[in-house]
This record gives structure tokens, C-alpha cells and sequence, in this order.
């Protein structure tokens, strides 16, 4: 039974009795620039592809066309991915989908030190990041690409509401 419900544009929060579940979904406040760059690295790996069956000997090709498809499906992911992480009292949970990527983590309590938000200069549309400081001083994302700081301050307040 969800407790308290708050949706922001692109992230639903809920609180459970013991936990909570905060999901980013698919909303498109990206930039165009990403769905067009998906665009343009399936039209290169379509012309790899067709170069492919022509020139089978060179090694050189092979291997800008496997970095063209990693390239592509790492866009693909960062347009298309959610993200779904569930804080309870003694872990938190970070999953994405509907593609499987390497980002999905559990930290359990005992290795959080702290959570801070951090800001990037060089993404301008989406400059605010959620990390997690470790006992052993590193620094791990939680959640990114915030483009209004005020959702991730509300964000982290619950996260630490709930955790500590």
C-alpha cells in the first residue's frame, strides 16, 4: 500500500511502509541532439554493416565498427533507459532498464557515508548529479542528469529521511 506519493516531471517517489521507490521514467526533456545522434550512429552502423560483406579482410574496420556499435548502444541506453532505485532502511537498490547496462548496484548502509549533490559545468541542460560519498572516500551516482536542483535537493532529503 503506497503511503505518500509525489510526482515530479520525469520521476515518480513512493513511500512504502519500509522503503522507498523513486523511478525515473521515459520522458523525453532530453535534448534533441540525443535522438539525433542515434540517428547518425545507426546510419553509420548500417553503412559498416554493407561495408562489412564487401571487405572482409580488414581488421582496422572491424574495430571502429564494434567501438561505432558500443558508441550506439550506449546512446540508446542513456535515451531509453529508467532508472528505478529503492531505498530501505539497510540498502540501497539502483536498477535500469529495459536495456541492461553495468550501472545497476547495491550499497548496503554500512558502506554510505553520506549524500551530496554535484554539479557539472560541462552538461549544461542537466547539470545536477545525486552521489553517494563512501566510507572509503569515493564517490558513487546514484541518480543523474537533474536539470532543476530543487528536485534533487526534495530527492535527496527522502532518500536521507529514509535512510539515516
Amino acid at each position: 500500500m503506497t503511503v505518500f506519493n509525489k510526482d515530479f516531471p520525469g520521476f515518480n517517489i513512493q513511500r512504502k511502509s519500509s522503503e522507498i521507490v523513486i523511478t525515473k521514467r521515459l520522458v523525453y526533456n532530453y535534448p534533441i541532439r540525443t535522438i539525433i545522434s542515434v540517428i547518425i550512429l545507426s546510419l553509420i552502423a548500417i553503412s559498416f554493416c554493407m561495408a562489412a560483406f564487401s571487405n572482409l579482410r580488414n581488421i582496422g574496420f572491424y574495430f571502429v565498427f564494434l567501438l561505432t556499435l558500443f558508441v550506439l548502444y550506449y546512446k540508446l541506453i542513456d535515451a531509453l533507459n529508467s532508472t528505478k532505485i529503492t531505498v530501505s532502511p539497510s540498502q540501497i537498490k539502483v536498477e535500469n532498464y529495459p536495456l541492461p547496462f553495468i550501472r545497476n548496484f547495491v550499497l548496503d548502509r554500512s558502506d554510505i557515508e553520506n549524500f551530496v549533490i554535484d554539479f557539472s559545468i560541462i552538461k549544461r541542460d542537466v547539470p545536477y548529479y545525486l552521489l553517494a560519498v563512501l566510507n572509503n572516500g569515493k564517490k558513487k551516482k546514484i541518480l543523474r542528469k537533474f536539470s532543476n536542483k530543487e528536485e534533487v535537493e526534495y530527492i535527496l532529503e527522502q532518500i536521507k529521511s529514509n535512510f539515516f
